[in-house]
């Protein structure tokens, strides 16, 4: 009897997390921490503020300032990391950023594993995103891919992970406002998308990293939970059955606008192309149309359940477990 062997990874003894403060490489530096203790981490932000926060949180990692433009800084990041976990601030300039970053990586010549997240819908290519998006300069529908582009030409090895869907804190974050004041989902253009936990995406980026299997270099894998293509409709219902509380649905771009177009643009009136005046709602609306336009590309994966050999956390699931943030904002 033959037993079939895969080319092996030797361990990462040293990986690098960008964005370790927010909700995907925290669960990321945190899944290392505890399962690979002794894996030299270090954490980088562009934020002091988060890095002093980062230094409590995670106290056995370093903490280091970097900016994704800055050179010296992405050398002095890079610099000894074996492996490095990439994410993407929106609005990033890209061609600069990962110019810079490779720069950086060739320099110090330490690099064996990159892993970069994305969210394009499957087989999207710059070509297929229309001129509306490309306008606001910047953003999800165009910046992961010009990324890709970039890194696709170097000789960098790099693991993709494309989490094409929405994350379940969304509905807890800039979502929430009118489903805990008003009891109604909002969310124009009435479309199907994935969903996957953000701590699970962290988690299948950190089992990656310190997996001995090294045909995931090179690897492009679609992330998502295997179970929800959902509707917004949808999950108002879902949200009405396990709350106890009927939740309503408008799908509507004056009911978007009219709910979260002031947040938005408080938020992202200083963010890259927002700066020179152009809408940050506008945005959104011409996003959420892109989405729509390319819902049949969505497809469920078994890819993140097979990493974390686990079945992922579904949206029913999460409701469930946070039932009572939602009905005590509701004042239930």
């Amino acid at each position: 009897m033959s037993t079939y062997h895969y080319p092996i990874k030797k361990p990462l003894e040293s990986i690098l997390i960008f964005g370790a403060s927010a909700h995907i490489g925290g669960p990321l530096a945190r899944h290392v921490t505890d399962n690979a203790p002794d894996v030299r981490l270090r954490l980088a932000t562009s934020s002091k503020a988060k890095a002093e926060k980062l230094k409590i949180d995670f106290p056995k990692a370093e903490v280091v300032v970097a900016d994704y433009y800055d050179l010296p800084s992405m050398r002095a990041a890079t610099k000894g990391m074996e492996g490095v976990f990439l994410v993407s601030p929106d609005f990033l300039d890209e061609h600069i950023a990962m110019a810079v970053f490779r720069r950086a990586v060739t320099d110090n010549g330490v690099v064996r594993h990159v892993i970069r997240i994305l969210a394009d819908p499957p087989g999207v290519t710059l070509h297929h995103v229309p001129k509306e998006m490309h306008a606001f300069g910047g953003g999800t529908a165009i910046q992961n891919l010009i990324a890709k582009d970039f890194l696709e030409k170097t000789d960098l090895p790099i693991t993709y992970l494309n989490s094409a869907g929405w994350y379940f804190d969304n509905y807890k974050t800039w979502l929430a406002a009118p489903i805990l004041q008003k009891r109604t989902l909002t969310m124009s253009a009435p479309r199907r998308v994935l969903y996957f936990d953000p701590n699970e995406l962290g988690e299948v980026a950190a089992r990656i990293f310190l997996s001995d299997d090294a045909r995931h270099i090179g690897g492009s894998y679609q992330c998502d939970n295997g179970q929800d293509l959902t509707s917004f409709e949808e999950a108002a219902a879902l949200m009405s059955e396990i709350f106890g509380v009927k939740i309503a649905y408008d799908g509507s771009d004056e009911g978007f606008m009219r709910e979260i177009g002031e947040p938005a643009r408080a938020y992202w009136s200083n963010v890259g192309a927002f700066a020179n005046g152009q809408d940050p709602a506008e945005y959104f609306l011409a996003y959420w149309r892109f989405e729509q336009a390319n819902e049949n590309a969505w497809r469920r994966t078994d890819f993140a359940g097979r990493i974390l050999g686990r079945t992922p956390r579904s949206l029913r699931q999460w409701l469930t477990e946070n039932r009572d943030f939602f009905l005590k904002g509701m004042g239930v």
